[in-house]
C-alpha cells in the first residue's frame, strides 16, 4: 500500500474535481439538448459546404455597431438573414430534409432543423435538387444541364467544388454520388470537432460558475487537505467508493442515447449527494447563517462592587458592539454598496472598552469617567447599529448573498482558485474519472477488476433483468415530432405503389390533433390499404389513419378555350400574373407548363409557343422556360418588346390587393390553423375562397399525356366542414393570396374532394432573379 499525504491530497482534489466535472456534464447536456446544439453545427457545417463558408461576410463589416451584432451571432450560431434563400437554406426546405424537423419553434433559441442527417440523406436530396433544376430526358442529363448552367445558383467556390467532384467522376452518377458522399462525410468530422470544442467552451463556463457559486475553491482545498489529516482520509474513502461505483461509472461512460437518459436522473441526484458530502468534510458554500454570530465575553472576577457593576455594563456594551460588528461585516459582504465608515470607529472603540476592562481589573484605576465618556459614544454606535440592522432587514436575502459572493469573489486568491476549479472541470468528468481509478489503484486500496471473458459471456446471454432496454436499431433513422409523420415517412412508398393511391400525408384536425390521410382513387382500394398495412405488421389499422376516396387527381385543363388567354394550339388555364426580371426588367407572363406549353408533349424541350391574347387575336409573349419539375409545374413566357407594358393592375383590381404584393413561405401554423386563401376565378370572373388542409410530400396527378408525381403540394379544401375543392377546370395557373395579400401557392390540379397548389417559394428559389412586377 502506497499511503502518502501528498497522494492523498490529490487523490481528495480528483475527486472533488470528478464530482463537479459530473454535473457540469450534465447542466452542458441538459443546455445543448435544449438548444439544440447539434442541430445549430450540423447547419453551420451544411452551410460551409453549401454556401462558401459560413458568415463569409464578416470580412466586410462596414463598422463597430455591426461587428458587435455579428460576432454575436457567429458566437450564438444563428443563421445570417438571407439563410433561406441561400443553398443551404433551399436544402433545408427541401421536403425530404424539412420533414425530418421538429414541427414548430417553441422559444426563440429553439432549433427546428433536424440534428443528425445521414450521408445517404444528403447524396440523395442534393441529387434530387439538381434533377428538379435540370433539363434533359434523363437525370444524368439532367444533373450534367443543372451543373453547367448553375441552376441551384451556387456561390462560385462552392460551385467550382461540386463541378470539380463531378468532372473526377467523369459523368457517372454512383461516382458523382460517393464523392458527394466523401466531401460531406469529412464535413461531419470537421463538425464533430467543432462541437466537441463547443462543448468544452460550455463545461468551462458552466465549471466557473459552479465553482464560485460552491466556494469550490483549488487553493484553499489544498491548504484545508494538506494540513488537515481527518478530511484527508473521509475524501480518500469517497473515493474509493466512487472509483467502485457502478451508477457514476454508467453516467460516464454509457454512449447509448436512450440507456444514457434513463440513468441521467439517478445519476444527477447521486452526483449531487456526492458533493454535498464532499462540502460537509470540506465546508464548501459560503456558510451564510455564520455570517453574524456574537463573541461572548464575561467578567472574570470584581474587584470592587461599584466597579464591578460598571464594568458590568462596560461587558454588556462590549457585547453589543461585538454584535454591531459582526452585523455590520454581515451587512458589509452582503451589501456591496454598505458604509464603511463605521467599521473603523467600531473596532476602535471596542479596543478601548477591552483597555479599560484590563486595567480596571489589574487596579490600576480608580474612578469611572471613563466609563460614562463610553457609554454616551456606545450610545451612538447602538443608533448606527439599530439603522443597520433595520438596512439589512430591508435587503432582498438572495440579492444580499449574491452581493456577499461577488464581493468575495474577488478577495485574496479566491479568483485564481475558482479559475483553476474551471479549468479542471473543463477536462472532463471521463478524464478524472479515469485518473481517480488510477490513483486509487496506485494507493493500494484496489478499484473494481474487469470482468473475466466467461463474465462477459454471461452477461451476454443471460442480460440483468434491471437494466433499462436498449433498442438496437439496424439503420440510423430521423427523429420525428410526431408518430404520424414517423409512419408517412416509413410506409408511403409502399402505400403509393398501389395503383390506386394517390397521396399519403399527414393534417390537422378541427381539434388540433395530428393523423394522416391516404387518398385513393376508388371505394376498393380503401381495403387493400388495409390489406397491405397488415401485410407490412400494422394490425390493427391505427385510430388516427384516415383512408378517403377522392377520385383522380387532374390538372385544371380544360380542352376548350377559357380564361384570360389561350394560346396558337390549345387554352389549359389562367395567367398568373406578370414577373419583372431584377437584371434587365423585363417582364414575363407566369402559369403552369401544361397551361403555357401549347401542346401535350410536356416532357419534350420547349419550342417557343406565342401566346395571344382572348378575342384580340394579338401576340403578346413567347413562352421560354418552364417544366414540370418534381415539385414545380410552371411556365415562363417573355413579353414582346414591342407592346404595352403589362402590369398586375387587372388581379390588383379584382381580389383588392396592396400594391406591390409579395410571396412568403407556406408556414406550419398555415396547416395547424387552416388558413384561409383566396384567387380570381376566371370562370366566374369572381374572387373564389378557400383553406389549407395540408401540405403533401407528394401526389400523383394525371396530366394530359401521362400520370405524374409533383411534390410538397399544398392541398385545399372549400372549408373546414365542406370538403370539395376549391378550382374547376380553368383555374390551373391561378395565384393563392392569404389574408395579408401574400402570395402563397400556384393552382395546378383538383380532383372530386381537394384542390392541388404548388408553392411559390420553391418556383423563387429557381429564380431568384424574378419578382412581382
Amino acid at each position: 500500500m502506497f499511503d502518502s499525504p501528498v497522494l492523498n491530497v490529490v487523490i481528495g482534489l480528483t475527486l472533488i474535481y470528478l464530482l463537479y466535472s459530473l454535473l457540469a456534464s450534465l447542466l452542458g447536456e441538459l443546455l445543448s439538448t435544449t438548444f439544440n446544439l447539434r442541430s445549430l453545427l450540423l447547419r453551420v457545417a451544411l452551410e460551409r459546404m453549401l454556401n462558401d463558408g459560413y458568415y463569409a461576410r464578416r470580412d466586410k463589416w462596414r463598422n463597430r455597431w455591426s461587428a458587435i451584432v455579428n460576432a454575436v451571432r457567429w458566437f450564438f450560431l444563428f443563421p445570417n438573414s438571407d439563410f433561406k434563400n441561400s443553398l443551404a437554406g433551399r436544402f433545408y426546405e427541401h421536403p425530404s430534409i424539412k420533414y425530418l424537423a421538429k414541427a414548430e419553434r417553441r422559444s426563440p433559441f429553439a432549433e427546428t432543423r433536424p440534428s443528425y442527417l445521414t450521408d445517404v440523406y444528403f447524396v440523395s436530396t442534393f441529387i434530387r435538387m439538381l434533377i428538379e433544376m435540370g433539363m434533359g430526358n434523363t437525370d444524368d442529363e439532367k444533373i450534367a444541364s443543372a451543373l453547367k448552367l448553375n441552376t441551384l445558383h451556387m456561390q462560385p467556390r462552392t460551385a467550382k467544388n461540386v463541378t470539380g467532384i463531378y468532372q473526377e467522376a467523369k459523368g457517372d452518377t454512383a461516382a458523382f454520388k460517393e464523392g458527394l458522399r466523401r466531401w460531406y462525410n469529412e464535413t461531419m468530422d470537421r463538425a464533430n470537432g467543432w462541437y466537441k470544442r463547443k462543448m468544452q467552451f460550455l463545461l468551462l463556463l458552466i465549471g466557473l460558475l459552479l465553482s464560485i457559486l460552491f466556494n469550490v475553491d483549488t487553493i484553499r482545498i489544498t491548504k484545508l487537505l494538506a494540513r488537515d489529516p481527518d478530511a484527508r482520509s473521509e475524501m480518500v474513502k469517497m473515493s474509493i467508493a466512487i472509483a467502485n461505483d457502478t451508477t457514476i461509472e454508467n453516467v460516464i461512460t454509457d454512449k447509448d442515447s436512450l440507456r444514457r437518459a434513463a440513468i441521467l436522473d439517478s445519476g444527477y441526484a447521486h452526483v449531487q449527494r456526492d458533493i454535498e458530502d464532499a462540502g460537509l468534510l470540506l465546508g464548501l458554500g459560503w456558510n451564510f447563517d455564520q455570517l453574524s454570530s456574537p463573541i461572548e465575553y464575561k467578567v472574570v472576577h470584581k474587584k470592587t462592587p461599584k466597579l464591578s457593576d460598571g464594568l458590568l455594563e462596560l461587558d454588556a456594551a462590549a457585547k453589543s458592539v461585538r454584535v454591531a460588528d459582526s452585523m455590520h461585516r454581515a451587512s458589509e459582504e452582503r451589501n456591496c454598496w454598505a458604509v464603511k465608515t463605521l467599521l473603523p470607529e467600531i473596532k476602535q472603540t471596542d479596543r478601548q472598552i477591552l483597555d479599560i476592562k484590563m486595567a480596571a481589573l489589574q487596579g490600576s484605576i480608580k474612578d469611572t469617567s471613563k466609563v460614562k465618556e463610553l457609554r454616551g459614544k456606545k450610545d451612538t454606535l447602538l443608533k448606527l447599529l439599530d439603522a443597520r440592522k433595520e438596512m439589512l432587514a430591508n435587503d432582498s436575502l438572495e440579492f444580499a448573498a449574491l452581493g456577499y459572493i461577488i464581493c468575495n469573489t474577488f478577495k485574496d486568491l479566491r479568483l485564481l482558485g475558482f479559475l483553476l476549479t474551471a479549468l479542471m472541470i473543463s477536462l472532463g468528468a471521463p478524464f478524472w474519472f479515469d485518473l481517480l481509478k488510477k490513483l486509487v489503484s496506485l494507493r493500494g486500496a484496489g478499484v473494481r477488476p474487469e470482468p473475466s471473458d466467461n463474465e462477459v459471456l454471461v452477461k451476454k446471454v443471460l442480460p440483468d433483468a434491471n437494466a433499462p432496454a436498449v433498442v438496437v436499431a439496424a439503420e440510423v433513422t430521423p427523429l420525428f415530432a410526431t408518430v404520424q409523420d414517423e409512419f408517412v415517412w416509413k410506409y408511403r412508398a409502399s402505400l403509393l405503389a398501389l395503383p390506386s393511391v394517390r397521396a399519403v400525408f399527414t393534417f390537422y384536425d378541427n381539434d388540433g390533433n395530428c393523423k394522416v390521410q391516404v387518398n385513393v382513387t376508388e371505394a376498393a382500394a380503401e381495403q387493400e390499404v388495409r390489406d397491405l398495412l397488415t401485410k407490412l405488421g400494422i394490425n390493427p389499422v391505427p385510430g388516427w389513419l384516415l383512408v378517403k376516396v377522392t377520385g383522380i387527381p387532374r390538372s385544371n385543363a380544360p380542352l376548350h378555350a377559357v380564361g384570360n388567354f389561350n394560346n396558337m394550339a390549345f387554352a389549359h388555364g389562367s395567367l398568373s400574373c406578370i414577373l419583372k426580371d431584377s437584371t434587365n426588367e423585363d417582364r414575363f407572363v407566369l402559369s403552369c407548363w401544361h397551361v403555357l406549353k401549347g401542346d401535350t408533349d410536356f416532357d419534350a424541350l420547349f419550342i417557343r409557343h406565342p401566346l395571344v391574347v382572348n378575342n384580340t387575336n394579338t401576340i403578346i409573349a413567347d413562352l421560354e422556360v418552364g417544366g414540370i419539375l418534381n415539385t414545380l409545374d410552371y411556365g415562363l413566357a417573355r413579353c414582346r418588346p414591342n407592346m404595352p407594358v403589362i402590369t398586375n393592375d387587372w388581379l390588383i383590381e379584382k381580389l383588392e390587393l396592396s400594391t406591390p404584393f409579395k410571396h412568403r413561405l407556406v408556414e406550419t401554423d398555415d396547416i395547424k390553423k387552416h388558413i384561409t386563401l383566396r384567387y380570381f376565378d376566371v370562370e366566374t370572373q369572381a374572387a373564389a375562397n378557400g383553406i389549407i388542409y395540408a401540405v403533401c410530400p407528394e401526389v400523383q396527378v394525371d396530366y394530359r399525356d401521362k400520370s405524374r408525381m409533383v411534390q410538397d403540394v399544398i392541398v385545399l379544401q372549400q372549408g373546414l366542414n365542406t370538403v370539395l375543392p376549391i378550382s374547376q377546370p380553368g383555374n390551373s395557373g391561378a395565384l393563392l393570396f392569404d389574408a395579408k395579400n401574400d402570395a402563397i401557392g400556384m393552382i395546378i390540379a383538383g380532383d372530386e374532394n381537394y384542390t392541388y397548389a404548388i408553392k411559390l417559394s420553391n418556383f423563387f428559389n429557381l429564380h431568384k432573379e424574378k419578382s412581382f412586377a
